[in-house]
């Protein structure tokens, strides 16, 4: 399966150590004992579950965590406008994902700016995903590790067969993944453990 340094070639901005071990530790103890609720999908301006498109809880997690995470986004924000030649403005608040057993979501664009469609506003603005993992992706999940799970993206090669390919990241503890919000990408279903991220959107 593809690493970091696979997807960095092909374009997309990688940290491996964006959270440093023992503050991803933290974080996840925080998202085990904090509330959870279905995360929604977007469509045609409503937000609403769909089991059948997306299956995953969103973590409602303390303030301070969501603060210091933004923060530190805002902060890396130069890089990112000088890797993907953008001038961007600022980033969305961020959300805490947890992945059980079965979890996914499947093919789909965090953006969507085609005129005429009746969409969110934050939809049509968006212009860099970013993911940033809490634990790692391993083959059999342990109590830090899941296994299953893959982010996947599609479009990385435009040459025929390869445009039609997704390609499968290894999760890796810490790491932060930043790429156009209009790639189109899935999470596969998680095969055991549970996969928790980060993501966030900057426009």
């Amino acid at each position: 399966m593809p690493n970091a340094d696979f997807f960095a070639r092909l374009g997309l901005f990688v940290v491996e150590d964006f959270l440093e071990p023992d503050l991803c530790a933290r974080l996840r103890a925080e998202v085990r004992s904090a509330p959870r609720n279905q995360a929604e999908v977007a469509r045609k301006g409503i937000d609403l579950i769909d089991e059948t498109v997306r299956r995953t809880k969103q973590v409602t997690v303390p303030g301070w965590m969501v603060s210091l995470v933004k923060e530190r986004l805002l902060a890396l924000k130069p890089k990112v406008e000088s890797h993907f030649h953008s001038v961007l403005t600022g980033c969305e608040m961020p959300q805490f994902l947890v992945y059980g057993p079965g979890d996914f979501f499947q093919q789909h664009r965090d953006s969507n700016p085609e005129p005429g469609r009746p969409e969110h506003q934050y939809l049509k603005d968006r212009r860099v995903s970013v993911v940033i993992f809490l634990n790692s992706e391993a083959q059999e999940a342990s109590e830090d590790s899941y296994s299953g799970g893959s982010l996947t993206i599609y479009g990385l090669m435009v040459e025929p067969p390869w445009n039609r390919c997704g390609f499968p990241l290894v999760g890796i503890r810490g790491m932060l993944i930043a790429f156009p919000s209009q790639l189109t990408h899935e999470v596969t279903p998680v095969k055991c453990g549970e996969r928790s991220t980060i993501v966030s959107w900057l426009a």
